[in-house]
């Protein structure tokens, strides 16, 4: 995937491509964080997924008053859906996807394409970022991690890049591997950071926490048993792209009970505060694990054991469940 050395000096075309369902009230901030970027030699696609608020509205605005923006509009068929629609349409080099209710800081474009016209042999350029509020507050801050010496290894274990706008990546990488599947109602980005790094391809930071992810609480990623469900079958669907790999085993492992703390800590609100609520909340979990990983279910019954010895421990008064 080396460049010559024309493509790399010259300006190259980013495509920035923004889905957008029914979040008319977050797109404008979006697409003005693009349009505040020090490097402007982007596009931008707006996929309107079937929304039934004003995004058209919204986006017919910024397309007049701006060449490089252009909306597309189709029936919803959700996010993986519109990523691919605006993969479809993208002409840049580069691809980089916006969430309609995320945003982006001004220096970040130039930074990320300052790397890949040094470094051709780079196919991913990623960043920190920052989880803000629903009015776009910053309140939390994730530093940029230095670079992975084995990031498909890394990836089975955790996503590394939760907040999907922190990364951007060459078009061309896309194209070998394959765009998001759209079988998969979660985590297609996680999905396609694992095919595109199974091919053993660079993945450079800059340093900084350029994107802004905003946290809701009626997102997707807040309906922990989904998450779960999901979150298991894309690790399984990955953990076969190397063949007879003991490296991707243990990281299996590892992802899999990862995956279940991350899981649980977004199931537990919704089980109250009553004991039992949360000892059902755990057996629920464990029937789910069990028809997954064997391994996996008896670390988790391990736990759930030592819950119990806890609970009798205070005479049924007290847990930490």
């Amino acid at each position: 995937m080396l460049l010559d050395k024309k493509e790399l000096l010259s300006d190259q075309l980013i495509s920035v491509i923004v889905p957008c369902y029914n979040q008319a009230h977050f797109l404008a901030g979006a697409l003005a964080s693009v349009r505040a970027q020090v490097y402007s030699h982007w596009e931008c696609i707006i996929v309107n997924d079937g929304s039934s608020d004003n995004t058209a509205g919204v986006a017919a605005n910024f397309v007049a008053g701006d060449s490089r923006i252009r909306l597309i509009s189709q029936p919803n068929g959700g996010l993986a859906t519109a990523r691919n629609r605006g993969l479809l349409e993208a002409r840049g080099e580069l691809v980089h996807f916006l969430d309609a209710d995320d945003y982006i800081l001004p220096e970040m474009y130039s930074k990320m394409v300052g790397v890949f016209k040094k470094r051709s042999d780079v196919s991913v350029v990623y960043c920190g970022h920052q989880s803000v509020n629903a009015r776009g507050v910053p309140f939390r801050s994730f530093p940029v991690f230095p670079e992975p010496i084995d990031v498909f290894h890394d990836l089975l274990e955790r996503n590394l890049w939760p907040c999907p706008c922190a990364v951007m990546v060459r078009r061309t990488a896309i194209e070998l591997i394959g765009a998001f599947d759209e079988a998969l109602s979660a985590c297609a980005d996680w999905d396609l950071w694992l095919r595109i790094a199974s091919m053993g391809v660079k993945c450079v930071p800059v340093n900084g926490e350029f994107a802004c992810y905003r946290r809701l609480s009626d997102s997707m990623s807040s309906d922990g048993w989904h998450m779960l469900r999901v979150g298991f079958a894309v690790i399984e669907k990955n953990s076969h792209l190397h063949k007879s790999c003991r490296l991707c085993e243990g990281a299996v492992i590892r992802g899999r009970r990862r995956w279940c703390r991350y899981c649980w800590v977004r199931v537990r609100p919704a089980l109250g505060t009553s004991i039992v609520g949360k000892l059902l909340g755990y057996l629920a979990l464990f029937a789910r694990i069990v028809r997954t990983d064997v391994r996996l279910a008896c670390w988790m019954g391990s736990i759930l054991f030592r819950k119990l010895i806890r609970l009798s421990a205070f005479g049924g008064t007290k847990s930490s469940l």
